[in-house]
């Protein structure tokens, strides 16, 4: 309970350094109480010069693609090279997560400087699940394709306008984190590490974890990260894939890869997105810092209370 209350916390923080630059210039100071201190903390450089919006027209999709672009704290500065945090579900979850990443690599150093790009998702449901639906079978099933949008058109453009190295890592969430796996089984050489956050491995009669099990059973090696989250507080659908999927993680393991499985205590659907991005952006890019978290390859972890 005191880690997630310790992530909640910091949350704060990050919602005060994204809005601290946002008043207008005419804005009057605010004067400090007296019992604050006057010597603060360095204010968060996450301002308007790191953010840049932009849309990149899709000849797979047919369409224009919108996106945002979070840089690190000097990256206009410096010609370092950077790995990237891609985001499905744009735009609800840039902030906080370019937040964290920055929390992370700055103040407490547990990661590098990373790129966070914000993909927005105006056909969810059409985009992000792999097999069509009885209900509504023209506006789902199309997650090749997207697929196939990322790896053609939009990491290729994301790597030749910005300094970018490896790891590049899929974050996703609900039925983006479905996609994520998907694109994992499916294309598992275009991303080094994948963040899912309670993803929506029901769909299609828990298709995915029988594809899963199919995918670990023949790979002999796969040098790539997977942090996978749910929360305790979810319906049951959700409690039985996740164990399903643990088991045929734990009896077939390729070489290199390096997995965490946990469920989050007192978090349901609509929360479990935040300590996922916290403690998966750790997991993946751990390896590039000072390798302050090590969290078990085989073993799923359970947050106590």
């Amino acid at each position: 309970m005191k880690t997630i209350m310790c992530v909640f916390g910091f949350l704060c923080l990050v919602a005060t350094y994204l809005t601290a630059g946002e008043q207008p210039a005419s804005a009057p100071a605010t004067a400090l109480p007296a019992a604050v201190s006057t010597n603060p903390a360095p204010r968060s450089r996450l301002a308007a010069s790191n953010i840049q919006t932009s849309v990149l027209r899709s000849e797979v999709l047919g369409e224009d693609r919108h996106y945002t672009v979070y840089l690190p704290p000097g990256y206009e500065t410096s010609k370092d090279r950077y790995p990237v945090l891609f985001l499905l579900d744009g735009p609800r979850h840039g902030k906080y997560a370019a937040g964290l990443a920055e929390y992370l690599s700055r103040y407490a150093e547990a990661i590098p400087p990373v790129i966070v790009v914000d993909i927005e998702q105006p056909h969810r449901g059409r985009d992000m699940t792999p097999t069509p639906s009885k209900e509504n079978p023209n506006d789902t099933g199309g997650a090749d394709r997207f697929l196939s949008f990322l790896s053609k058109e939009f990491v290729p453009h994301i790597q030749a306008n910005y300094r970018t190295r490896s790891p590049l890592v899929l974050w996703g969430y609900s039925l983006s984190g479905l996609f994520a796996f998907h694109a994992l089984l499916t294309q598992p050489e275009l991303f080094d590490g994948y963040i899912t956050a309670s993803p929506a491995i029901w769909w299609d009669d828990s298709l995915l974890v029988r594809r899963a099990g199919e995918f670990f059973k023949t790979r002999e090696a796969l040098n790539r990260k997977l942090y996978f989250a749910v929360g305790a507080d979810e319906r049951q659908a959700v409690q039985d894939y996740f164990d399903q999927l643990n088991r045929i993680l734990k009896e077939r393991t390729p070489r290199g890869f390096q997995y965490a499985m946990r469920r989050f205590e007192a978090e349901a659907h609509p929360t479990i997105c935040i300590p996922t991005t916290y403690y998966g952006l750790k997991f993946v890019f751990a390896e590039s810092a000072k390798e302050i978290t090590q969290a078990p390859r085989h073993e799923e972890q359970k947050e106590k209370q």
